[in-house]
């Protein structure tokens, strides 16, 4: 017979032979009950004391999975490997910790389950599961529990959430470079479940695998505050965490939504908001106390201290500056696929290459994986960033010339793991001292073999450090090189504007005007003159934008040799000499 409240779960015919474990024994206890659990189930409440481990889902696991050996250190992707692992007396602690704190909060309470509507949405529960590593060692096991809200459509209201730009991020290690002062992080632990939900819609989740109610199997978990996988669930939370730093003084920035600064007398504390991370940066230790303390009381905030680790980054902070890169990633990007590519290159492509649409079916790879994991690493990887960007345009229509160049990009990464972003010390600066920033751009023409549109990018440095570039095509064909250095320019120049506008928000000055580098002399005469003739009649107006700066003594282009543009390293494959020499102004090796 099968225990009340488990419901049967029926064996796949296809699979033969007896149920090969996980890992080791299959012998687990059946009824293990969290510790500390009440006798008592209230239907409306507390209903901890009715939950159990569902040994059923193991049971069931091993007809599904079979491995002749596994990583112990490998993320389950199911409650069911979890509990099959070498690990799964942590995993259960892990859970048990996470469903008390949803009860400790009141996350949820338990209900019959309503007819789904429009103003009734119901979603299934999954295990989201990791193993928290850094710097190449595990430091604990995560487990949190999530609404499956993939097929929600949800309000558009409820549903936009901001996160931190990472020009932000770089001027936050800028400054902290600047003014000598150490950049510190925090996290907030079960940061979506202290969010409220929305009052216009009712939300519910099933049971949590695993953990299920013996006396009402068949109700499900209201949502009083908002939980992971729900489509408001971010909303939600930046409205929470906005409102609470605007109450202690904290100015939201216009420029970035999830940058704060307060100001007190002549102390300053700057706060940029990354989900439920942050960077923090403050002149004086009583105001960051006072600060550290409010959020702790209300968020159960953990101070990090002194960063030098954050969202997989690694931030090394000296005498000298500050250097942020991706070494650990790299490194384990580099040794997942080093058994099918072992070869180190120079440049991450091949001079001149160009890639088509596929000639070839598509290969039994996962592409796509491997290109996203190494749009990751362009944060603080510029240098790949063309490379990278040509490889993203066939993530679906992808063959052998594509995987093979995706690849190149791992055996360049092998070659030079430990390039980043520098950010410099300026020992004659003070924060009166306007901030010196020059711009580099430049543009190819009609070498996208697709559509013949151009490839352009742009880098803008402050004070030596690279703070923002890009890598992108134009969003139409261009009828020369002049025009498509025009767009190249345009788009530049906005970005200029935009980080003026941030740094003053900051309370800090750019040096007017801007130097902005290019080397096509029709792209510099047309930005400079408001002239109208055969070959520029066509363009549209929002690139001449670039005029009313230049008028207004916001920018003054420059002239730069082509074999000086550093920006080319973002508009083709270059041979290994000119690559080189353009890459020790964008990256630097720790």
């Amino acid at each position: 017979m099968k225990e009340p409240g488990v419901k049967e779960i029926r064996q796949s015919s296809r699979l033969k032979g007896a149920p090969q474990p996980y890992y080791g024994s299959t012998h687990l206890p059946r009824k293990q009950v969290i510790e500390g659990a009440s006798k008592d189930a209230d239907p409306k409440g507390n209903f901890l004391a009715d939950l159990e481990f569902d040994d059923d889902l193991l049971n069931f696991a091993g007809c599904l999975i079979a491995e002749e050996s596994a990583n112990p250190h490998e993320t389950p992707k199911t409650y069911a490997q979890a509990m099959r692992g070498p690990n799964a007396e942590e995993w259960k602690e892990s859970m048990n910790r996470e469903i008390q704190a949803h009860l400790v909060s009141g996350t949820w309470e338990l209900v019959p389950r309503p007819t789904a509507d429009d103003q009734n949405v119901i979603m299934r529960g999954l295990w989201r599961l990791r193993v928290k590593t850094q710097h190449g060692k595990v430091t604990s096991l995560k487990s949190r529990y999530c609404a499956d809200g993939s097929r929600v459509k949800d309000l558009p209201e409820n549903v936009y959430a901001p996160t931190a730009a990472v020009t932000s991020i770089n001027m936050m290690l800028l400054i902290s470079a600047l003014w000598g002062i150490p950049l510190k992080s925090g996290d907030i632990p079960s940061a979506y479940v202290q969010a409220p939900m929305p009052a216009n819609r009712s939300y519910y989740v099933t049971h949590p695998p695993g953990f299920i109610s013996k006396e009402y199997p068949e109700h499900v978990l209201k949502l009083n505050k908002a939980l992971y996988g729900v489509p408001c669930a971010g909303h939600q939370w930046n409205l929470t965490y906005t409102k609470f730093l605007l109450e202690l003084g904290f100015r939201q920035c216009d420029s970035d939504p999830c940058l704060f600064v307060l100001r007190a007398g002549k102390h300053m504390m700057l706060f940029l908001l990354v989900v439920d991370n942050d960077l923090n940066l403050c002149t004086s230790p009583r105001l960051e106390a006072k600060v550290t303390s409010a959020l702790t009381e209300r968020f159960r905030y953990i101070s990090d201290g002194i960063c030098n680790w954050f969202l997989g980054m690694n931030i090394t902070q000296n005498y000298s500056g500050v250097f942020i890169s991706q070494k650990d990633y790299v490194a384990s990007l580099v040794k997942e696929y080093e058994k099918i590519y072992s070869r180190k290159h120079d440049t991450p492509g091949d001079p001149g290459e160009t890639l088509d649409d596929a000639s070839s079916e598509k290969p039994d790879f996962r592409y796509q994986k491997l290109v996203g994991s190494l749009l990751w690493a362009v944060k603080t990887r510029p240098d790949i960033a063309f490379a990278v960007t040509q490889c993203c345009r066939f993530a679906s229509n992808f063959g052998d010339t594509h995987v093979k160049a995706a690849l190149r990009i791992i055996g360049y990464l092998r070659k030079y793991p430990n390039y980043g972003l520098k950010f410099n010390v300026i020992p004659s600066w003070t924060p009166t001292t306007p901030l010196n920033m020059i711009v580099y751009c430049d543009a190819s023409w009609a070498n996208e073999v697709q559509t013949r549109r151009s490839y352009y990018g742009y880098l803008v440095f402050i004070e030596s450090s690279l703070i923002a570039s890009r890598c992108k095509l134009t969003p139409g064909v261009a009828h020369s090189s002049c025009e498509s250095e025009y767009v190249a320019l345009d788009d530049a120049a906005r970005e200029v504007v935009y980080i003026i506008q941030l740094v003053k928000e900051l309370g800090l000055e750019v040096k007017l005007p801007v130097p902005l580098y290019c080397d096509s002399k029709g792209a510099r005469h047309w930005a400079t003159n408001r002239m109208v003739n055969q070959r520029s009649k066509h363009i549209a107006l929002r690139y001449h934008y670039i005029r009313e700066l230049v008028a207004a003594g916001t920018i003054d282009i420059q002239s730069v040799d082509t074999e000086w543009n550093c920006a080319d390293i973002h508009t083709k494959h270059l041979g290994p000499n000119l690559f080189s020499r353009h890459r020790s102004s964008v990256v630097h090796e720790e």
